[in-house]
């Protein structure tokens, strides 16, 4: 029996050039926001021995259509659905949960967390939380640059008067971000 709200692809072995495996969950919102459910982990994990390798790409997709599965070129992809795609670096021993959706919210937190279980059912719901509480309670870009302007008496203006422009683009350019804030 399929848990309730979400459908497992299955490990798709029919991958082009025979490098890697893949799989998804399709996860059903309404039905979930219906059942009353919390939160539903995405993870990854090493179940045959072994870790989990450095370049494995984890994250998520919105799609309105069904993932379909060919034999010959294995999962359809859609770069479009993407919005959260992260490729590992580095090994890791055994898994990780990389998101936390809130259901009810319908909001997913990026999260890093190893975990040496063989499955995500040996997940404490009390870690979980605590770290998305201490993720929520950080400061944010915009609160810091909102702060820094405030300690050096700048005023804030409509972007087409300003002459320098902190806007997300800013915010992922970490050489730019570090000079900014020093």
């Amino acid at each position: 029996m399929a848990p309730l709200g979400c459908k497992h692809s299955g490990d798709i072995r029919a991958i082009p050039d025979k490098v890697g495996t893949a799989e998804y969950i399709e996860i059903n919102l309404p039905e979930l926001k219906g059942a009353d459910a919390r939160y539903v982990l995405f993870t990854c994990n090493a179940y045959s021995g072994g870790e989990l390798t450095p370049n494995l790409v984890v994250g998520w997709m919105n799609s309105l259509y069904p993932m379909k599965i060919s034999a010959t070129s294995g999962v359809a992809y859609d770069p479009s659905c993407v919005q959260q795609q992260v490729r590992i670096s580095n090994g890791l021993q055994k898994g990780l949960v990389f998101g936390v959706l809130d259901v009810q919210a319908a909001v997913i937190t990026w999260l890093e967390m190893d975990f040496q279980g063989q499955v995500a059912q040996q997940l404490h719901l009390t870690g979980i939380e605590t770290l998305l509480r201490k993720l929520r309670s950080r400061i944010s870009v915009g609160q810091l640059l909102t702060l820094k302007a405030s300690a050096q008496q700048m005023t804030q203006l409509p972007i087409d008067q300003a002459d320098e422009v902190y806007d997300a683009a800013c915010a992922k350019d970490a050489a730019k971000l570090s000079a900014l804030l020093l």
